[in-house]
């Protein structure tokens, strides 16, 4: 049956603690065939501290937890947690975990939740993508928004289509769009606009500025009309604008 985690102090769900409410995954991080829980919680009723915890995926058990980086706050309505897990191309998997307090460092931990590496991406974004670009089962970059980092060290590899200094990435996509171009593409929106590029180096392929679509907010890619070659893109506004128009992407730039 279910099983429930009471709540008490540790309040993954409380209104005042802003991170990002799908900061969570599950993985077999101890080779038992049974997956772990990870996740965020914090602790304290006044001045709350974060921590990544680690639970038993089939009793809610807590397993370990760490304490991170961020200073104790009562105002975490600003801030977004990601937390991932790359099954790299050599070594056990990693944790990464990052969180918006700037500079927006990124943390690497092992399964003991002992630090591995660690790496800054300031002014990120609000989404991590591990990314196996050469369809090996591995994962050997992450994407923590607009920079692409190496999952061995945390080493910047790129950042994505030259993404100005002062805008953030909300969400992107990654993978096999375009069949007639050698390797896989990434699509990313923000407050930049849509920008499709080419996922091995992160040069620009074609843009779409705000002003053809504005305040892109939300993505997903798929094969939404089979009589058009390669894949569609979905891109919908943010809640706030009054229209919330949802366009129709070719691989071409083409709004359908």
């Amino acid at each position: 049956k279910p099983e429930h985690i009471a709540n008490n102090e540790l309040q993954p769900d409380r209104s005042t603690w802003g991170y990002h409410p799908w900061g969570g995954t599950l993985f077999d991080l101890n080779g038992d065939g049974k997956d772990e829980l990870i996740h965020f919680t914090q602790k304290g009723a006044n001045t709350t501290k974060p921590y990544l915890s680690i639970r038993n995926g089939a009793t809610g058990a807590l397993i370990r937890e760490k304490e991170l980086w961020t200073t104790p706050t009562t105002q975490w309505t600003s801030r977004r947690g990601l937390v991932s897990v790359l099954y790299r191309e050599s070594g056990a998997p990693l944790i990464v975990v990052a969180i918006d307090d700037y500079p927006n460092p990124v943390y690497a931990y092992d399964a003991a939740l002992k630090e591995v590496w660690k790496a800054d991406t300031p002014n990120g974004g609000h989404y991590m993508w591990p990314f196996d670009g050469d369809a090996n089962g591995r994962q050997e970059t992450v994407f923590v928004g607009k920079f692409a980092l190496n999952t061995a060290n945390g080493a910047l590899r790129y950042r994505v289509g030259g993404w100005p200094d002062n805008d953030h990435i909300d969400c992107m996509v990654m993978g096999d769009i375009d069949p007639d171009r050698a390797g896989m593409e990434g699509v990313a929106i923000g407050g930049s606009g849509t920008l499709y590029f080419d996922a091995d180096d992160g040069k620009r392929i074609w843009h779409l500025p705000n002003s053809a679509f504005s305040d892109p907010q939300y993505l997903m890619m798929g094969e939404f009309d089979a009589s058009r070659r390669g894949l569609e893109i979905v891109i919908k506004q943010r809640a706030s604008e009054p229209e919330r128009r949802i366009a129709l992407v070719e691989r071409n730039k083409n709004i359908l």
